[in-house]
């Protein structure tokens, strides 16, 4: 049966993105000229059939533009403050200021790139040393980034002063949770958090075949913070969906961030809840969902996820996309606001 030019346009698409993604996960990623163009950086109102898009609970949708060769791919956000730090696949770092009006618009401001530089203090520049997917805001002002294809986390100190670049400090490499130099070359942590406690909590994006993916609750030493002792517990999967974020809500339940991708539908992402009392060692995690993102125009490719407490005792969950470094994706962040749960 002949295909209306419609349906071929669309399936024609998902193909190509489907390659697209293929490459982002088995070869080094597209070159610059592959990147979004326009402004130096500029934001835009999300549009769906010419209208500005709004949902249920989402405070702001935003598109964000940028010519700045090193912007893209993001993979990883954390907030603190003020201050939104993004991580991507290239070993690259983005900060921009946050600021919500009364009318809960969000407004990016002061943006400001940088490399991520090695415990030589010499930024990264071989590509499997590069791919950043997760990062870690601490209360001291350091950070925690995870790597994949490369496994490991590296603890980035809090700058000397407070006008100091973020991520300037030479990294100190933290003990990996064990088995994770076992998992995938491109299945690495994707979903880390720190809890209120101070312990950290970690997901692998993998399945091991039976409806789970590992992961680990890591409990620093108060003397030694760089020792972690890591305790393997699990995130149950279900629908096809797998981690790919993870923060923290106003009342210490985990947020975990999870994406599925398929052809023809594109992608399809979703937050879950997990109560903070379940948290421990050994566990099966699981939760129900309480952001779903698979329509047009949010059914994008989401992998950050940061989290904040408002005076009202509801959170503000933002999330950032990961544009792949293609022209069929787009850099998104949402503000999508959610409610504690009643018990």
């Amino acid at each position: 049966m002949r295909r209306s030019p419609s349906v071929r346009r669309v399936r024609c698409m998902a193909a190509a993105l489907g390659a697209t993604l293929l490459l982002a996960a088995c070869g080094p990623p597209p070159p610059l000229a592959a990147r979004p163009k326009g402004d130096a950086f500029g934001t835009e109102r999300l549009y769906h059939d010419g209208a500005p898009w709004t949902a249920a609970g989402v405070d702001a949708a935003l598109q964000i533009t940028s010519s700045e060769p090193r912007f893209g791919g993001w993979s990883g956000l954390a907030l603190h403050g003020d201050s939104l730090m993004a991580v991507s696949d290239r070993g690259y770092w983005l900060r921009v200021r946050v600021t919500v009006d009364d009318n809960a618009d969000l407004t990016l401001s002061e943006p400001r790139f940088g490399t991520l530089i090695g415990p030589d203090g010499a930024p990264l520049r071989r590509g499997q040393m590069r791919d950043a997917e997760d990062i870690v805001a601490l209360p001291d002002g350091g950070h925690i980034v995870a790597f994949e294809r490369e496994h490991r986390l590296w603890l980035y100190p809090a700058p000397a002063a407070p006008s100091d670049p973020p991520l300037s400090v030479a990294p100190v490499l933290l003990p990996p949770p064990p088995g994770l130099e076992d998992v995938g070359y491109n299945t690495g942590i994707e979903a880390m958090a720190a809890l209120p406690d101070g312990r950290l909590i970690a997901f692998v994006e993998g399945d091991t075949g039976r409806g789970r993916t590992p992961g680990w609750l890591g409990v620093p030493s108060v003397s030694e913070p760089q020792s972690i002792d890591w305790h393997p517990l699990h995130l149950m999967l279900n629908d096809g969906y797998r981690p790919t974020g993870a923060a923290v809500a106003a009342n210490g339940d985990l947020l975990v961030l999870e994406r599925y991708f398929s052809i023809p539908f594109g992608f399809s992402s979703r937050v879950r809840r997990i109560k903070a009392a379940d948290i421990m060692a050994g566990a099966a995690l699981d939760g129900p969902v309480v952001i779903s993102l698979s329509q047009p125009p949010v059914n994008d490719n989401f992998e950050g996820i940061a989290a904040e407490a408002l005076p009202d005792g509801t959170t503000r969950v933002l999330l950032m996309t990961d544009d792949n470094y293609s022209g069929l994706q787009r850099t998104l962040l949402l503000a999508v606001r959610i409610e504690n749960p009643s018990s």
